[in-house]
């Protein structure tokens, strides 16, 4: 009869120590991550999103109730909601509005920076119902970094639907950045995701879904960069995140077909006049202000070439007035009236400040009333 029973054999546990001691930390270090992520959600309320949607606009996700930086020096940051269909809340204050309004563009129209009330699509509705007498909602459907060919995209999918009175949009800068790399509109042809990008995208759905407190707390209190970290890690390994194809990388503005650029950008501006006007809703086109002062400190720009830069951005606005004239739309000439001569009106370069915002929304406000008296 052997001396060893069968209860002396070794376990998986005792043949594994190395194991057993690895997935004990990584049991602790995760308990204690989500006890910390529990703790900030009761402060925070950052909140993951798993929707997916079919078609792929730029857009702050549909129920997004989450926080970001602002701009308004007293307060540290400023709430960003979006209803169902991913616009920024408040939009839809009246079940039978007699005016609605609809703003697309770029971060300079969206004023996420700004307090919910602050930002320039709510001001600009607030005012017209306080000047008209009129019940008004005024939805904000901009977002950050989107050119033309996002906007027309904006449009169909979602301005459409909505059957606004008036569709007030701004493109400009945006497309000139995103337009010195390719002379199209597609962004992802300009590059290429490699592998290491294929793993930093995994991990940012990881802390989308499972730690969006934690990470606010260490991006915006502590300004600690995680993906930054991250991707700096690669990039020291010798692995790329994302690059440039080398067909579309160009190291200046001058280098780009601007014949092409200004060609494309007019056909964008008048495709979104002709179906906002097939679908009866008024186009208000605006020209794009800038804090030129801001603008010759910016590094990028001045290496990519700053007279360039400001010459075509003036092409640009050209463009949008003699497209608002010849299409007979409403033209609100934002860059003449307050441009980089009223700097107080900024935030660096190109965002709205408080003042800025209600100026801006003074603006529009009066070429609608304009629009409105002449009409009726």
């Amino acid at each position: 009869m052997s001396l060893n029973s069968k209860s002396d054999k070794p376990t998986w546990f005792d043949k594994n120590p190395k194991r057993v001691i690895f997935l004990f930390l990584a049991l602790i270090i995760l308990i204690f991550l989500f006890g910390i992520e529990y703790v900030l959600e009761q402060k925070f309320n950052i909140q993951s999103n798993p929707k997916q949607r079919y078609v792929q606009i730029r857009e702050v996700l549909p129920d997004t109730d989450t926080i970001g930086a602002s701009d308004n020096v007293n307060k540290d940051f400023v709430r960003v909601r979006t209803d169902s269909n991913g616009l920024l809340l408040p939009g839809k204050i009246h079940d039978d509005a007699d005016i609605t309004l609809f703003f697309i563009g770029s971060s300079t129209i969206m004023t996420v920076t700004l307090d919910e009330k602050e930002r320039l699509p709510y001001v600009t509705g607030n005012m017209l119902e306080k000047k008209t007498k009129n019940k008004v909602n005024s939805y904000n459907g901009a977002y950050s970094s989107s050119t033309s060919f996002h906007g027309l995209n904006m449009l169909i999918n979602k301005v459409i639907p909505y059957k606004p009175d008036y569709l007030i949009f701004m493109y400009n800068a945006v497309d000139l950045i995103k337009l010195r790399l390719s002379p199209n509109y597609y962004w992802e042809t300009n590059y290429v995701t490699t592998s290491a990008g294929s793993i930093m995208n995994a991990l940012r759905g990881v802390k989308n879904r499972l730690f969006p407190n934690i990470y606010y707390v260490l991006n915006t209190n502590l300004n600690i960069n995680i993906g930054g970290y991250i991707r700096g890690l690669f990039n020291s390994l010798g692995f790329d995140t994302k690059i440039i194809k080398k067909e579309h990388l160009k190291k200046t503005f001058k280098d780009m077909d601007f014949e092409i650029a200004k060609d494309k950008y007019t056909k964008n501006l008048e495709s979104i006049i002709a179906i906002c006007k097939i679908h009866d809703i008024v186009p208000v086109i605006l020209t794009e202000p800038w804090n030129l002062k801001e603008i010759k400190k910016d590094k990028n720009i001045r290496d990519l070439g700053l007279d360039d830069f400001v010459q075509y951005h003036n092409t640009f606005n050209t463009i949008i007035e003699n497209t608002g004239r010849d299409e007979g739309v409403i033209l609100v000439d934002l860059f003449n009236k307050i441009n980089d001569k009223r700097s107080e009106l900024f935030v660096g370069k190109y965002h709205f400040s408080l003042d800025g915002v209600k100026v801006v929304s003074d603006l529009i406000t009066k070429e609608i009333i304009k629009h409105r008296e002449k009409n009726n």
